[in-house]
């Protein structure tokens, strides 16, 4: 169900940053490694990588790197997008995307 919710959320045209990150963020601690899901979300944080906070950027990169997902564009674009922002990034969430960077490369 909260698979379905956020695929159809990714889907819209109208969906927010947070309809990106949170759901990402959300299931990743748990067991169930949804790919479908997790490609959706890539392909929406790719779509308006440019819109997500440097919080919205950190938390997709970590919720894939807790699962292993390794998402070439994705984290192309998050490292482009998270280069340009370095400023807007607090220590917690620099050090979760050097984290998650280093768990996936």
């Amino acid at each position: 169900v909260i698979a379905d919710g956020a695929a159809a959320a990714t889907a819209s045209a109208n969906c927010g940053t947070a309809d990106i990150s949170s759901p990402a963020w959300s299931i990743s601690p748990g067991s169930v490694r949804d790919l479908p899901l997790l490609d959706s979300l890539a392909a929406a944080a790719i779509r308006r990588i440019n819109e997500l906070s440097a919080q919205d950027l950190s938390n997709t990169v970590w919720a894939f790197s807790t699962r292993l997902v390794e998402d070439a564009p994705l984290l192309e674009a998050i490292s482009a997008s998270a280069l340009r922002r370095l400023a807007a990034f607090e220590t917690q969430g620099l050090s979760n995307t050097a984290w998650s960077f280093a768990v996936l490369v």
